[in-house]
């Protein structure tokens, strides 16, 4: 591998990527986004030793790096995000407004439409901003922002309950732009009309302990399914979910009867009890997660609220 970043951008954002699954070293989803092996060495040139960036992916080694090149011009973007003065410790603050907009805001999209677009353990860290700036006639890069664009939780000091089992390989590329195409108008329309869209996806990104992954997840379905109801929750979700995952009669009552499990799984929680790590409470969150990804990618129409 040649030391060359994959983009060449002088603003570029960086988001590591755990236990990420990939047949190729490189794989260019488009011409904003691509996945890459991470090699130390290629970001030696680049990177200070002392940067957030390099000392994060040094503290918790990445399989892979997901690289995003901004949809604007760099002349442009130097413009909304040149330096408005320099921080107590030395780093360069610029509009937390338009970073959000140009580099968080499209990764945090991404990362929702690659989770949609198949199940599994998807685990990624911060999203970085990277800058290229000229001092004094050299050119240096640093972090310039960060944010958690994931929307999981990684805390690099308490070991991971589980191992990340995400793939994307070479032969996928194609179908998952289809998938994002036909995805996100879909996303765009949930959020200006409900904002419990939002709360759902991102309490099904995170990443926490397994009992608390149970809550998460029936959360979200709520907040996707429930339309506000206050009574009759466990009936009316688990209804709502048979209807939306059951294939058939037989499927539909399994679902059912899983879904009244699972809540007591989630009550047993949140009254503080521990909840033991049984194949019932791994079901839980699958199940949940499930019908989130299918009743938020539109695969089924867009809600189950007719149903009751």
């Amino acid at each position: 591998m040649s030391n060359e970043i994959p983009f060449s951008s002088s603003f570029i954002a960086i988001t590591p990527l755990y236990g990420f699954i990939c047949d190729a070293d490189k794989l260019p989803i488009d011409s904003q986004f691509c996945i890459e092996k991470y090699d130390p060495a290629v970001m030696q040139p680049f990177v200070s030793p002392a940067d957030e960036f390099l000392r994060s992916v040094s503290t918790i080694q990445p399989e892979y790096l997901l690289w995003q090149r901004p949809m604007l011009d760099t002349a442009v973007i130097f413009d909304f995000l040149k330096p408005r003065y320099t921080g107590p410790f030395g780093g360069v603050y610029s509009s937390p407004a338009a970073i959000q907009a140009i580099f968080f805001e499209p990764c945090v999209n991404f990362f929702r439409q690659l989770r949609l677009f198949r199940s599994g353990r998807l685990r990624g860290g911060d999203t970085y901003v990277i800058a290229c700036w000229t001092r004094h006639e050299q050119e240096k890069w640093e972090s310039l922002a960060s944010h958690r664009c994931t929307r999981m939780t990684l805390d690099p000091f308490v070991p991971l309950m589980t191992e990340a089992t995400f793939s994307l390989n070479s032969s996928d590329v194609a179908s998952f732009n289809v998938f994002r195409d036909r995805l996100q108008p879909i996303l765009e329309s949930f959020k200006k009309e409900q904002r419990n869209l939002e709360l759902a996806l991102d309490l099904y990104a995170r990443e926490e302990f397994g009992s608390i992954d149970v809550v998460n997840a029936l959360t979200a379905l709520e907040a996707l399914l429930l339309n506000g109801s206050k009574t009759e929750l466990t009936y009316r979700l688990s209804m709502r979910v048979a209807h939306l995952l059951g294939a058939d009669a037989a499927s539909r009552r399994t679902l059912f009867n899983e879904m009244k499990e699972f809540y007591d799984l989630r009550s047993t929680v949140v009254h503080g009890n521990e909840l033991k790590p049984t194949r019932l409470a791994v079901r839980a969150s699958g199940r949940a997660k499930g019908g989130v990804e299918t009743n938020a990618s539109g695969r089924n129409g867009p809600h189950c609220g007719g149903h009751l």
